[in-house]
């Protein structure tokens, strides 16, 4: 574990945040929470990634789709902002 964060350090140059990998403290009760809680983040964000990256091509084949996303919401570009917005929000 320290050689492949070592190497992930050396080859961005720069760190930002802690070192130290831990499979459990005070906010994280054991390994399997710790585990579990971070492979839910693809799993929330992978749809939203994937709607935004399809936006453009599906308004590219649906015409009435494109004119919907400029109607409501200026552009494609718009639409996909509004998605983000909300998502964040």
């Amino acid at each position: 574990m320290a050689q492949l964060l070592q190497a992930t350090q050396a080859s961005l140059g720069s760190w930002v945040g802690s070192s130290v990998v831990h499979l459990g403290d005070h906010n994280v009760p054991n390994a399997l929470t710790f585990i579990d809680k971070y492979c839910q983040v693809p799993l929330i964000l992978n749809p939203v990634i994937s709607v935004c990256l399809d936006l453009p091509a599906i308004a590219a084949k649906d015409k009435e789709m494109k004119r919907y996303m400029e109607s409501a919401f200026g552009s494609v570009g718009g639409a996909i902002d509004a998605i983000l917005v909300d998502f964040f929000r």
